[in-house]
Formats: C-alpha cells, structure tokens, sequence
C-alpha cells in the first residue's frame, strides 16, 4: 500500500486492537490491483480470546466499484459521514451536511440509503448509540455525561433513544456489559 493508506489501515487496526472498539460499515477509498482507486465499505472487529484478552482482528469490505461517476458521489457522501462521525456531540442537520457535500439534501439521504439502508437521520441515530455503548463500557462516565458526548439535549432523550435501540436503558447496559 502507499504509505498514506498503510498508515490509515495501521491505525485504524491498532483502535480496534487496542480500544476493543469495532469499526462498522465506514466508507473508504482503497486501491484496486494496479493502483486504480476505488470505494469500499469495511467491517472490523476485536477477535477475542479464552482468556478475554484481545487476540486479533477480523475485517472484511465490500467493493462499491470504481465508477468515476460514482466516485465522485462517494467522495462527496464521505465528507458528509466524516462530519457526522467526527461531531457527534454537535447539532447535525441534513440540511447542514448536504451544503458540505455540494448534494441536496435529498441526494445526499438517497446516497445514504444506497449504501446503508438507512436515512441520514437513522445513520445519525446509530453512530450516536455506537458511540454511547462504546462509553458505557470503556468509561465511568456519568450517564448524563454520555448523553451530552453523544449529541442528545438531555439524559431522557438519551434514555429513550438508547431503549429503543439497544433494547435496555443505559444503565442496564453498562451492568450487562460489565459482567464477567
């Protein structure tokens, strides 16, 4: 690999290695057999051994083609992703990442759906309450805390987001997490 993208792929190994974190359907731009770009969507996460400890990693991608066409949109959808990813804790309007984009916002929430099936606010939605069972587990953080962390205005919205998700309050995923 070029040295830009081996550096990307070591570091991005090295967080799921050592901060036990998974990294779920993030768009990437990679490279073909003889050095033409294109666009992927990767999956990793910590292999664990008998004892707990961290053992390896697991990874797949799936090739999204290398269109020019549609690298163009790709690249544009992944501006407005890494915004999100790298502002949780932010106000994130449609509207807002769209303008990032050069898209509509109804471009930018069909591109979205393509590739993951969810809307823009769904996307949204799932990184926030990734990012919050992240927390819970690794940090002693106070509920409230995470929930400013993860963008909500307040712990109730948090609480209620979060149940309908995951299934259990915040709480009861971090003692459920929590257990040996």
């Amino acid at each position: 690999f070029p040295v830009p993208l081996g550096e990307r792929i070591s570091v991005q190994d090295q967080a799921v290695v050592h901060e036990n974190r998974s990294i779920q359907a993030q768009l990437e731009l990679h490279l073909y057999p003889g050095g033409n770009e294109g666009w992927c969507l990767t999956w990793k996460r910590p292999l664990v051994g008998s004892d707990g400890g961290i053992i390896g990693l697991s990874g797949i991608s799936r090739d999204l083609g290398s269109a020019t066409s549609m690298q163009l949109e790709l690249g544009q959808v992944s501006a407005a992703l890494d915004h999100i990813n790298d502002n949780l804790s932010a106000v994130l309007r449609v509207e807002d990442l769209a303008g990032l984009t050069g898209l509509s916002a109804y471009q930018l929430d069909q591109r979205v759906r393509t590739l993951y099936g969810l809307s823009v606010g769904q996307y949204i939605t799932r990184a926030r309450i990734e990012l919050a069972c992240y927390l819970l587990k690794q940090s002693g953080e106070a509920i409230s805390q995470i929930a400013l962390d993860c963008g909500y205005a307040d712990q109730t919205a948090f609480t209620r987001q979060f149940r309908r998700s995951v299934g259990l309050t915040p709480r009861a995923y971090r003692e459920v997490s929590q257990r040996p």
